[in-house]
């Protein structure tokens, strides 16, 4: 099984395992798990085998120190993620949506009050179709709310296209890589030249000699001929990452580390930390709680279409949000 609890809630993930268990007892199934997730291997697995780099590098019977399995996959010792909550009062409000209105034919998130400051990260958490992809979007200007107004930089952004979200500052990076964000089919220098080029003719010189800059800036592993399927989700998401503008006024994530690895994850968010520092508001979207704990300084929750905001004050855990994300108080 390769990740199968990627999207997935808590309750869900106890099922799986459940039956998991009972086939390899009860039946004598053999289960392999692949898995970035450290706790689920640690909660299911009686054994671990470690790659790196394409090589076997370990093996480990459970129980075991999570401390170990990291070490052996990334050959140093990682320092756990803490939240250093920023404190907002003062900071100039980059975007807001007031009285949000905006749904699909499955569901609709009503009346959302948001104010995203200048080096804030908001978390939006929730089941898969809990409505944060359509607040999400509204704010990029891919789908039109039914009321309510968005507003970026001091100006209403409410009917206007797309391309005039992305030239008032707004990055948004979408969770499907190469379905959304990139282009199957198309070499790096291919995408840079999209993303760049503005004339009626393209300097493929130039569009070349950029992407080589960026692929040693963003240590992606890859060349500028390479297709970008050719490349691991990992590589993917640095390219996605170097292709948006270095300092943005808003910038939009969809599930910006699901399915890469603890070091790439941490890569990534290094990046986007960068650009809060350079005074960008931040939201992104993830189904990883622990993600959510240690980036977000507050957290808008999502069940059903509901929203609730939550200040991440240190004192909110993973058992207290998973039970808001699924309906609970």
């Amino acid at each position: 099984m390769d990740e199968p609890t990627t999207g997935i809630s808590e309750d869900q993930k106890a099922a799986l395992f459940r039956a998991l268990r009972d086939l390899a007892d009860r039946d004598g199934l053999t289960v392999l798990l692949v898995s970035h997730k450290l706790e689920d291997v640690l909660s299911l697995c009686d054994e671990a085998v470690v790659l790196r780099r394409g090589q076997l590098v370990g093996r480990v019977q459970m129980p075991a120190p999570q401390a170990a399995l990291v070490e052996l996959m990334f050959g140093k010792p990682m320092e756990v993620q803490r939240h250093a909550s920023q404190v907002m009062h003062a900071a100039p409000a980059v975007a807001s949506v007031r009285a949000l209105t905006v749904g699909d034919r499955r569901l609709t998130v009503r009346e959302l009050d948001l104010t995203v400051h200048a080096g804030e990260v908001v978390g939006f958490a929730g089941l898969d179709g809990s409505g944060q992809g359509l607040v999400m979007r509204a704010m990029a200007g891919l789908l039109r709310p039914e009321r309510g107004d968005i507003v970026v930089g001091g100006q209403s952004m409410v009917g206007r296209s797309y391309r005039a979200f992305m030239r008032a500052g707004v990055a948004f990076g979408a969770a499907g890589r190469l379905e959304e964000g990139l282009v199957r089919g198309l070499t790096l220098t291919e995408h840079m030249a999209l993303a760049t080029e503005r004339g009626a003719w393209v300097d493929w010189a130039r569009a070349e000699a950029s992407m080589t800059d960026k692929i040693g800036q963003y240590q992606v592993k890859g060349r500028p001929e390479s297709p970008i399927e050719t490349l691991s989700g990992g590589n993917q998401q640095r390219v996605l990452m170097a292709l948006m503008p270095a300092q943005p006024t808003l910038m939009l994530l969809e599930q910006p580390t699901r399915g890469l690895d603890v070091d790439s994850s941490r890569w990534i968010w290094a990046q986007v930390l960068a650009r809060r520092e350079g005074g960008a508001g931040i939201v992104f979207s993830s189904d990883d709680l622990d993600e959510l704990l240690a980036y977000a300084d507050r957290i808008v929750v999502f069940f059903a279409g509901q929203t609730r905001i939550v200040h991440n004050d240190g004192m909110l855990d993973s058992a207290a949000l998973g039970r808001m994300i699924g309906g609970g108080k």
